[in-house]
């Protein structure tokens, strides 16, 4: 669904970053500011490899065929594009390729394993993988998620939302503030007909080795039901019609 010209149009990130800092996200979304320099190999750049062998991977996972093994092997073959695509920087790449890539490819084989540990994918179907959703939320504008995977339960019939979390902690519980969970819920619920009953960030541990202390990931949830829903609709609406009428915004 796309917003009407004058029409509001927020994304789930950009409300955590109108709760934050309003004058970034009128820099960010007004003002179109972007960061223009040279790609580093940095955080950033470690978690947006850290999603991209994941989402390369799953497809074994769910191959009765595949497997961790599988699934680490050959997201493992897409590691050279990915860089190349990222930066034509021989010296960032040479960075790269010595500080990124080993955590990346732990990081991303432990995220394997941690599915084929729990069966993950014996109870939940994919329903997406890095799909863009909009909600209209009438005489408001337009709501916008990216959820990383969204997945149906089999046994309830429910629909569970999951965004991959990369850093050096683990034990960080999404909370009832947290604007990016709980948008992606809204936007989600009732998509196919489904609910949404669940949401949680899968934390992966940065760590290039077993010899750090488990556990390497882990999904933190938080449970939603209808009247969590609404609520969570009712303060994504006057956030964002704080951010229509907000001075800095404007």
């Amino acid at each position: 669904m796309s917003s009407t010209k004058n029409e509001l149009s927020v994304s789930a990130t950009g409300l955590v970053t109108y709760s934050s800092c309003a004058r970034k996200f009128n820099w960010q979304r007004e003002e179109r500011w972007e960061y223009d320099g040279p790609r580093k190999a940095n955080a950033m750049c470690l978690g947006s490899m850290v999603h991209y062998l994941i989402e390369c991977g799953i497809p074994y996972m769910t191959d009765p065929k595949g497997g961790p093994a599988t699934a680490s092997h050959n997201c493992s073959k897409e590691i050279d594009s990915w860089i190349a695509a990222y930066t034509d920087n021989e010296m960032v790449q040479t960075e790269i390729y010595t500080d990124i890539v080993p955590y990346a490819k732990f990081m991303a084989t432990q995220t394997f394993n941690w599915f084929d540990q729990q069966k993950f994918f014996d109870r939940y179907e994919i329903v997406s993988m890095e799909e863009d959703f909009a909600y209209h939320i009438e005489n408001v504008g337009v709501l916008r998620c990216r959820p990383d995977l969204v997945v149906r339960d089999r046994v309830t019939d429910t629909l569970g939302i999951i965004d991959y979390k990369t850093g050096t902690s683990i034990d960080q519980a999404p909370m009832n503030a947290d604007w990016q969970m709980r948008a992606m819920a809204v936007v989600l619920d009732t998509y196919q007909g489904l609910p949404v009953s669940w949401g949680g960030h899968l934390r992966i541990k940065k760590i290039k080795s077993t010899r750090g202390k488990p556990p390497y990931v882990q999904l933190n949830e938080m449970r939603f039901d209808e009247a969590r829903i609404q609520h969570a609709k009712d303060q994504i609406t006057s956030l964002m019609l704080r951010i229509e009428y907000d001075m800095v915004h404007l």
